[in-house]
């Protein structure tokens, strides 16, 4: 996707009342907006009250191209990345906050496995586990099958952990790390 100095996220009547406002201090720069409706922004109270009363259909149209605005119909954005300025879009159906630069993703949504992105979506640690936590200090809590293990950015094994019980909850636990670069509890 392109850069844009300004980034809209929805096609409502507020994302139209953002590139007016925009326009009104900046009348140069171009306006990308991403909206998950296949239509471009809208005048909604006509739609249910103004057409039925005789109003064209073309007049519920809000003008964009005239403010200079890139639209994106019919696409989602899954997270922002402030720090780096971008959006992420879904490419999994199933991803967490980010927690220190990365997300936990599932796989397919329904019988795949969790891996990790990173803050571009690129998948960083390959989806090869049943259940995943957030990463805290470095580690993230994984489980494949009852095998529980915490393991570091680029997916190493650090320390593992006692066996979960069907249906445990993985969540991560406060570990010091010594000189030599051993976990401690």
């Amino acid at each position: 996707m392109a850069h844009y100095k300004y980034l809209i996220i929805g096609g409502g009547m507020a994302a139209d009342a953002a590139t007016r406002g925009i326009r009104e201090v900046d009348s140069g720069s171009v306006i990308g907006m991403i909206s998950a409706e296949p239509d471009p922004p809208y005048s909604r109270p006509p739609l249910t009250k103004g057409l039925w009363k005789g109003q064209p259909v073309e007049e519920i149209w809000l003008p964009q191209n005239d403010r200079g605005v890139e639209l994106h119909l019919d696409r989602e954005v899954r997270g922002i990345d402030t720090a780096g300025k971008q959006v992420i879009e879904p490419k999994y159906p199933f991803a967490d906050n980010f927690h220190q630069g990365m997300a936990a993703v599932h796989e397919d949504g329904i019988t795949g496995k969790y891996g990790f992105i990173d803050r571009r979506g690129k998948l960083v640690i390959a989806a090869a586990f049943d259940e995943a936590g957030s990463f805290a200090e470095g580690l993230a809590p994984v489980a494949a099958g009852y095998r529980r293990v915490l393991i570091d950015k680029t997916g190493k094994v650090v320390k593992q952990l006692p066996p979960a019980a069907p249906g445990a909850e993985v969540r991560i636990e406060k570990i010091e790390i010594d000189g030599g670069g051993n976990p401690q509890r």
